[in-house]
């Protein structure tokens, strides 16, 4: 096997700068690793779907090409994460925290049956992009785009670390109950008592990362 590193995927509306991202990647620096925080709102935040942020990932794993990866997900990022482990073999292992599965489903109780019409006619929406502290548009492509994907009824095939906050009012704890389910043999669930940004408890989040990582030496080791 050859040498491991890691990828912090921020969530929607985040960015390489965000809490999460910053906490993890300077830890898991300082314990030899080698990590990269791609910026997942790519070109033009206007044009996010899974799909570029997908090309995203696989651009990391392409540059890196002799190493294999362990992905730390976070919120959509956990989601898209995901996906990307079923479609590139570098990825040996994930940790995923609050994952957004279901996306789709939530967009639309979200924005409402006549949201979603006006989102659609008008080709775009404000949205708050809580990294930029300011409100962008995001294109109904968006959407259009996810409706590829199954988000809901996702398998795995790695080593998965999930961590989900029972307050979450944003992604339901019930998504990852059923994530645990369907993967019962490859996924490590804990329930944390926090809410969805999990940000009062990221010593225990790296904890558990840690943790996780030493056991599974097979998919992770040390640079």
């Amino acid at each position: 096997m050859g040498k491991v590193e890691i990828a912090f995927i921020h969530g929607f509306a985040s960015a390489p700068s965000g809490n999460k991202a910053t906490y993890f990647s300077s830890k898991l620096r300082d314990k030899g690793f080698v990590v990269h925080v791609p910026d997942m709102n790519g070109e033009n935040f206007s044009d996010l779907t899974i799909t570029g942020q997908l090309k995203i990932i696989e651009r990391v794993l392409r540059e890196a090409a002799n190493s294999e990866f362990l992905l730390v997900g976070s919120s959509m990022g956990g989601l898209v994460s995901t996906l990307a482990a079923n479609r590139f073999p570098a990825i040996r292992a994930l940790v995923l925290l609050a994952p957004a599965f279901g996306l789709q489903k939530r967009w639309h109780e979200r924005v409402g049956a006549e949201g979603m019409k006006q989102w659609r006619e008008h080709g775009s929406k404000e949205v708050e992009h809580y990294a930029y502290e300011r409100k962008m548009s995001l294109n109904y492509s968006f959407i259009e785009d996810a409706e590829q994907y199954d988000t809901t009824d996702l398998k795995v095939s790695v080593p998965t670390l999930l961590i989900h906050g029972t307050k979450d009012d944003v992604v339901p704890i019930a998504v990852s109950e059923h994530f645990q389910e369907l993967n019962p043999h490859l996924v490590e669930f804990h329930r944390i008592d926090s809410d969805h940004g999990l940000l009062d408890c990221l010593p225990q989040l790296l904890s558990l990362t840690v943790a996780f990582m030493n056991i599974d030496g097979s998919a992770v080791t040390t640079v």
